[in-house]
C-alpha cells in the first residue's frame, strides 16, 4: 500500500514538472513574440521618423536654395539697373562734351587760321593742342562706357555664380537629407532585424528548456517506474519465499503429524494384540 502511494506521488510530481516546463516554454515563447513585435513597431516608427525628417530637411534645403537664388538674381538685377543708369548718365555727359568739343574745335580752327596767318610755328602748336584735347575727351568717355559695361557684365556673372552656388547648395542639402533618411531607415531595419533575431533566440531557448525539462521528467518517471517495478518484483519474491517456507513448514508439520499418528496407531495395535494374546493365554490356563 505504501509503495502504491509512493508511486502515485512520483507520477503526480513528474506530471507537475512537465506542466511547469510547458508553462515556462509558453511564457518564454509569448515573451519572445512580444519582444519581436515591439522591436518591429519601434523599427517602423524610427523609419517613418527618419523618412519624415529627410523630407523636411530636403524641402527646407530646396526652399533655402530658391531664396538664395532669388536674392542673388535681385541683387544682380539691382546692380545691372544701377550700372545702366550710370552708363546712360555717362552717355549724356559724353554727348554734352562732344557738343562742347565740336564748338571748341570750330573756334580753335578759326583761331588756328588766324594764328597761321600770323605765325606758322604757333599755328602748328595750337592745332595740335586742340586736336589732343578733343581726342582725350572722346577717349575718356569711351573708357567710362567700357568700364560701366564691364562692371555690369561682372555683376551679371556674380549673380549667375550666386544662383549656381545656391542651386548646388540646395542639391547638396537634398542629397544629404536623402542620405540621412536612407541611413535612418537602414538603422531602423537593422534594429528590427536584431530584435527579431533576439526574439527568435529567446523562443529557441524556451523550446530547448521545455524539451530538456520534458526529457528530465520522462527520465525521472522512467526511473521511478523501474524502481517501483524492481521493488514490486522484490516484494513478490519475498512473498513467494515466505509462501515456500510456509508450505515447507506445513508439509513438515503434516508429515510429523502423520508419523505421530501412525506411530500411535501402531503402538495401539501392538498393545491391543498383546492384550488379546494375553487374554487368550489366561483363558487357556483355566
Amino acid at each position: 500500500m505504501k509503495f502504491i502511494i509512493s508511486l502515485l506521488f512520483v507520477v503526480a510530481l513528474v506530471g507537475q514538472k512537465q506542466t511547469s516546463a510547458k508553462s515556462v516554454s509558453s511564457s518564454l515563447s509569448n515573451l519572445g513574440n512580444e519582444i519581436g513585435q515591439d522591436a518591429s513597431e519601434f523599427g517602423h516608427e524610427l523609419g517613418d521618423e527618419g523618412t519624415q525628417f529627410g523630407h523636411q530637411a530636403s524641402n527646407s534645403a530646396i526652399n533655402f536654395g530658391h531664396e538664395v537664388s532669388q536674392e542673388a538674381e535681385q541683387i544682380g538685377s539691382d546692380e545691372i539697373g544701377s550700372l545702366e543708369k550710370e552708363v546712360s548718365s555717362s552717355s549724356s555727359s559724353s554727348s554734352s562734351s562732344d557738343s562742347s568739343a565740336t564748338s571748341a574745335s570750330s573756334t580753335n580752327f578759326t583761331t588756328d587760321k588766324v594764328a597761321a596767318s600770323t605765325d606758322q610755328s604757333t599755328n602748328k602748336v595750337t592745332t595740335c593742342t586742340c586736336s589732343e584735347s578733343v581726342d582725350n575727351s572722346g577717349k575718356d568717355t569711351s573708357t567710362g562706357s567700357s568700364s560701366a559695361i564691364a562692371t555690369a557684365s561682372a555683376a551679371g556673372s556674380v549673380a549667375g555664380s550666386a544662383a549656381s552656388a545656391a542651386g548646388t547648395v540646395a542639391k547638396d542639402a537634398t542629397g544629404a537629407a536623402e542620405t540621412v533618411a536612407k541611413d535612418a531607415t537602414s538603422a531602423a531595419n537593422s534594429v528590427a532585424k536584431d530584435a527579431t533575431n533576439v526574439a527568435g533566440d529567446a523562443v529557441k531557448v524556451a523550446h530547448d528548456a521545455a524539451d530538456t525539462a520534458a526529457n528530465v521528467g520522462q527520465t525521472v518517471a522512467k526511473d521511478a517506474a523501474n524502481t517501483a517495478s524492481n521493488v514490486a518484483g522484490d516484494a513478490a519474491s519475498v512473498a513467494q519465499n515466505a509462501a515456500g517456507v510456509a508450505s515447507s513448514v506445513a508439509g513438515a508439520a503434516t508429515n510429523a503429524a502423520d508419523t505421530i499418528a501412525k506411530d500411535a496407531s501402531d503402538a495401539a495395535n501392538t498393545i491391543a494384540t498383546n492384550a488379546s494374546n494375553l487374554a487368550h493365554s489366561i483363558a487357556g490356563l483355566f
